[in-house]
């Protein structure tokens, strides 16, 4: 299932009722999963607007067959930051040096990315997130939301249901 393109539509189609936080889990047997968290935290940081994040995803869920573990295998770490680089770079407003200075764990920003990345990985295990995609709402893990419909049908009833609290005065 390629969760990325509903998700998109669904934060489109509700981004003025719902607030969306997005964690990216690096799985530990997708190989070079690391960097390309890693890459989105930099693109985060140094990015120039909010959607910043969001464009560089786009361009790696297009992407994704160049990062498979079969097409990296025989790649360094060093090969594979440097395929990402023009992910991170095209569209989001970072630059080739930022990309450097975020990527490269030496540097200041580049420790604190490298620790803000694996602290994601240490967030998910700890709400015992094991696997991807994984949604959760207010708090609950929920099942079953691979279109559209599905997110509509789950949340135009919360949605309802809060507007008519704050109609009432019990605005949570």
């Amino acid at each position: 299932m390629d969760a990325w393109p509903t998700l998109n539509e669904v934060v489109d189609a509700y981004s003025n009722d719902v607030f969306f936080e997005y964690h990216v889990f690096p799985l530990p047997y997708h190989q070079q999963a690391f960097i390309l968290s890693k890459a989105a935290s930099t693109v985060n940081y140094f990015g120039d607007s909010a959607s910043s994040v969001f464009t560089y995803m786009d361009t790696t869920f297009a992407n994704q067959a160049e990062i498979y573990n079969s097409a990296t295998a025989d790649m360094t770490y060093t090969e594979v930051v440097e395929l990402v680089k023009g992910w991170a770079t095209n569209g989001t407003g970072v630059t080739d040096e930022e990309y450097a200075i975020g990527m490269d764990s030496n540097t200041d920003e580049g420790h604190d990315l490298e620790m803000a990345t694996r602290y994601m990985w240490k967030f998910a295990t700890l709400h015992h997130i094991n696997g991807t995609p994984l949604y959760s709402i207010n708090g609950l893990e929920v099942m079953g939301l691979s279109t559209f419909a599905e997110w509509a049908y789950t949340l135009d009833p919360l949605i309802e249901a809060a507007r008519l609290r704050k109609k009432a005065g019990r605005d949570l």
